[in-house]
């Protein structure tokens, strides 16, 4: 997950591993019930959720029917939603999301979460560079 302000600016970062990796819809899922509850800690504002799993997002949009395999990861994320003052989740491609990739990849070799809100490494910057790039 990568919590951005309205200027581009990385406020926070976190890769957290991920047990059930099952399917890659159980992964995508788990990663924005996992983005929605650490956003909780950020007293309740508006929030953007992006992510690159048209099939993920459709469902959480209300677009398409939840697979049964789904249900519960997404009725949980779902239940954070009245937590905010606003909350919506929006379909970036693959090749805009570069920060959130390699945070996916560098949580598989982890055992416990790793977080930064400051310092972040180098790779995380370049990424975060390229990313905003991509929608200017």
């Amino acid at each position: 997950m990568v919590v951005w302000d309205h200027g581009g600016k990385i406020l926070g970062a976190t890769a957290v591993p991920i047990q059930d990796r099952s399917s890659a819809e159980v992964v995508e899922a788990e990663g924005f019930r996992i983005a929605l509850d650490c956003l909780m800690c950020l007293a309740g504002g508006s929030y953007i959720v992006e992510g690159d799993a048209q099939t993920v997002i459709n469902m959480l949009q209300g677009k398409s029917k939840i697979k049964p395999c789904l249900e519960v990861i997404v009725r949980d994320t779902l239940s954070f939603v009245s937590r905010f003052q606003s909350c919506s989740f929006h379909f970036i491609p693959r090749d805009g999301n570069k920060v959130a990739n390699g945070l996916f990849k560098h949580a598989l070799s982890l055992e416990a979460p790793l977080t930064w809100q400051r310092n972040f490494s180098s790779w995380v910057q370049r990424e975060a560079s390229f990313d905003i790039s991509v929608f200017q």
